[in-house]
């Protein structure tokens, strides 16, 4: 609030936040977790997907979270993500 103040914004502003589940195994890079070697979606995958459990991937939100889908940092199980059943973060 103070930097709004300090920079005179009037406009408003939204907060997206989600629970989280697996950070620290994602950046030790935890097979469960992150697999580079991986081109599809892994039935041992342990992270945040669209079950929409409270730390899932809600599909409405995907242009704000600005997820990059390209060179496999996220896995899908369709060539367009908005279309995906299956998502799950690989980077």
């Amino acid at each position: 609030k103070s930097l709004m103040e300090a920079q005179s914004y009037t406009g408003t502003i939204q907060i997206f936040s989600q629970g989280g589940t697996g950070l620290a195994e994602a950046i030790d890079e935890d097979i469960n977790y992150i697999d580079r070697k991986a081109d599809r979606p892994r039935d041992i995958y342990k992270g945040p997907d669209v079950d929409y459990s409270s730390s899932g991937i809600e599909k409405q939100f995907l242009e704000i979270y600005n997820f990059d889908f390209s060179s496999q940092k996220m896995l899908c199980d369709a060539a367009d993500p908005e279309q995906c059943s299956i998502i799950q973060i690989n980077d």
